[in-house]
Order: C-alpha cells, then sequence, then structure tokens
C-alpha cells in the first residue's frame, strides 16, 4: 500500500502541474512569479508528506474493517472530508469556526498556499505555517506508524 500510495500522490501532484498549465494557457490568466509564489515550492514536499502519510493511515485502517465495502466507503468519506476541509469546496477562512479548521492538517495541503500567494500572511506568519506544516509531517508519521504496527499485531494474534 505505501508503494501504491507514493506513486498514486505523484500522479496526483502530476496532474494538478498539468491542469494548472492547461488553464493557464486556455484562459490567458496572468501568474505572477513573485518570492510569494517560489515560496510555493517549498509546500509541495509538506503538502505529498501529509497526502501520503494520511493514505498509510486511512489504508492501515483496512486492518480493522472486515469488508471492502466498509472499507471502501470509509475511504470515499474521508476523500470528501478531505476536500471541504482543505479549502477546495469553501475557503477556510470563510467557513464557520475558522480558526480551527486552519489548524487541521488539511489546511496545509491547499488553503495556506492560497493564502501566501493571495499575499494574506506576511513573511513571518508564511515562515510559521512552512512550521507548521512541518510539524504536522512528523505528527502525522508517527500516527500512521503506530496505527500500521497496531494493525499488523492484530492481525497476528489473530493468525491472518
Amino acid at each position: 500500500m505505501v508503494g501504491r500510495r507514493f506513486l498514486r500522490n505523484l500522479l496526483e501532484s502530476l496532474s494538478y502541474i498539468i491542469a494548472g498549465v492547461i488553464f493557464v494557457a486556455v484562459t490567458k490568466v496572468e501568474i505572477i512569479f513573485s518570492w510569494r509564489f517560489l515560496i510555493l515550492i517549498l509546500f509541495v514536499p509538506i503538502t505529498f508528506s501529509i497526502n501520503h502519510f494520511f493514505g498509510v493511515l486511512i489504508g492501515s485502517v483496512g486492518f480493522f474493517l472486515k469488508d471492502t465495502r466498509e472499507f471502501q466507503g470509509f475511504a470515499g468519506s474521508y476523500l470528501t472530508l478531505r476536500s471541504i476541509l482543505s479549502g477546495m469546496i469553501l475557503p477556510l477562512d470563510k467557513a464557520p469556526f475558522s480558526g480551527f479548521f486552519q489548524l487541521t492538517p488539511y489546511a496545509w495541503v491547499l488553503h495556506h498556499q492560497v493564502q501566501i500567494y493571495l499575499g494574506k500572511y506576511t513573511p513571518l506568519e508564511t515562515f510559521y505555517v512552512f512550521l507548521g506544516g512541518i510539524i504536522w509531517c512528523v505528527i502525522l508519521y508517527f500516527m500512521a506508524s503506530f496505527v500500521f504496527k497496531m494493525g499488523l499485531k492484530r492481525n497476528e494474534s489473530v493468525g491472518l
């Protein structure tokens, strides 16, 4: 699952890049290349890692679910939740309880990068966002590792 998730994240990232290039070419939108745009490149590994660790975490939950349909429903719910909590459907600063939603790891997938690009964060806030993304990567790494190990122990104890 880890290898499949890594490849899936890589292909998903490439498809976003290709879609962005096509969008810019078709709509003739001007992209302003500034320090804010270049800083976004630093967020690519953070976003990739957050997606990867969530994928491992969600995939490891499969150890605890008995039916494939239950896991598919759980994974589908996760994808919907990710779309909402990352700010893809509604900007997080416009959502109710926006302060809470901006602290979840999903906000580092899209919301904070958009805020940086739009110039709504100062350089110090940009540094804090970058640091927060790294902290979330570490937390998610340990969570994914823990759930994976617990799932392996559970299946070893029942002889699967």
